[in-house]
């Protein structure tokens, strides 16, 4: 007689913990998704879904399908040694698991099944995690962690959209859905991404006789309240001058903000420069949103791509390094390869916007996609084997720096 799957089904290092499982999904997903995109792109075959055009197709696995499993495997992770909360593992973390995957299946065959149940087996996930995360992060003594109930709540929310959108016809709604998942990773961006860019670097400061980054309410005051503004704005559909507005107002802010960081301090520091890097081209983003809300003289898709291919990327590379580097007891330093693969992120994000701004250039685009995808290949070529196996035994922990 057949048994249910119980705990002790689930013993393989890869259910351990929640970057293990969704960052090995993402490394091997990310190349697979531009190898069909620029096959379909240079016309080698037809299209991917009938359902879908090429663009809306690939943002929507961007935004939903990669960088949701990244943010899922760090948020997961980074809630259960920050807020101190039970990490999810086990036969809970192989169902969360098999959601994501269910949602890429479920995408791909969309032909095959009832457009309403495409939906909710692809955002199911998000509104999972938001129920098994939320009694603990409720229970927890800071309740500052519940924002991540928002985070995930607004990626699934932004992905019912998106699928309402294609039922209906109504590309709007569709755009809509794509920029609310982007928005609510943004938040993840600006509040975790940058609370542990500055624990990381004043790990370092004191080295340097420097003294740390203190915490200033009004400035972290600010640039939360500026970055709410700049999503309401284009939520609310506001008209361009308070769009405008809300953009340059949110590029000041955090421009002060990131001015604090002594980013110049930690060029020696590449695992934690390059976070430094994904918050200026945070940034850039807010400024090029600002140029296109003030005079239309640009496409909405620069500032969009600054953010995605720019900031997200550059901070998607740093956090799985870092991530697997720590919770699998190994070195937290970058090696030569691996920062060259940095390196191709920042360039392949300047050409994909060097792309838009002179004109849709085919080659460009396309050499652009590949070496922001070489990246993420590398990764599972390199940490791929920490995703599966056992974490090296504390007394053979190198010391951390």
């Amino acid at each position: 007689m057949n048994q249910p799957l119980t705990t002790k089904h689930f013993t393989s290092p890869v259910w351990q913990s929640p970057f293990r499982p969704f960052y090995l999904m993402g490394a091997i997903y990310c190349p697979l998704l531009v190898l069909l995109w620029l096959a379909s792109h240079v016309g080698i075959i037809e299209g991917v879904n009938p359902n879908y055009s090429l663009s809306l197709w690939h943002g929507h696995e961007m935004v939903f399908g990669f960088f949701g499993a990244i943010v899922a495997g760090f948020t997961l992770t980074f809630l259960g040694s920050w807020a101190q909360t039970e990490e999810i593992s086990g036969g809970r973390l192989a169902l969360i698991s098999a959601l994501w995957l269910l949602g890429r299946l479920a995408f791909y065959f969309s032909t095959l099944l009832p457009k309403m149940l495409v939906m909710l087996l692809d955002s199911s996930l998000y509104f999972v995690i938001a129920l098994m995360v939320a009694p603990r992060l409720w229970a927890a003594p800071n309740r500052i962690y519940l924002i991540a109930l928002i985070i995930f709540c607004g990626i699934g929310y932004g992905n019912l959209l998106f699928h309402l959108g294609i039922m209906q016809g109504n590309l709007e709604l569709t755009a809509l859905g794509l920029r609310t998942g982007i928005y609510a990773i943004m938040i993840k961006f600006v509040v975790a991404g940058a609370f542990l860019t500055v624990v990381f670097t004043n790990n370092i400061l004191p080295d340097q006789g420097v003294q740390k980054i203190t915490f200033n309410p009004w400035i972290e005051g600010f640039a939360v309240l500026s970055l709410v503004f700049y999503i309401l704005s284009d939520l609310l559909a506001m008209n361009s001058t308070w769009c405008f507005i809300a953009a340059a107002l949110a590029c000041v802010t955090h421009s002060i903000r990131f001015a604090r960081w002594h980013t110049w301090r930690v060029k020696a520091y590449p695992i934690i420069l390059i976070m430094h890097l994904a918050y200026l081209w945070l940034i850039f983003s807010f400024a090029l949103r600002a140029i296109h809300d003030f005079n239309g003289t640009i496409s909405t898709q620069l500032w969009l791509h600054a953010f995605t291919a720019g900031a997200m990327g550059l901070m998607g590379i740093s956090f799985m390094t870092r991530v697997v580097l720590r919770h699998t007891g190994r070195q937290l330093r970058a090696n030569p390869i691996i920062i060259a693969c940095y390196a191709f992120i920042f360039i392949a994000a300047v050409m994909r916007l060097y792309a838009y701004l002179f004109g849709f250039n085919n080659p460009l685009m396309v050499s652009s996609a590949v070496l922001w995808t070489i990246p993420f290949a590398v990764y599972f070529v390199l940490y791929g084997h920490m995703l599966w196996q056992p974490s090296l035994p504390k007394r053979q922990t190198p010391k951390q720096g």
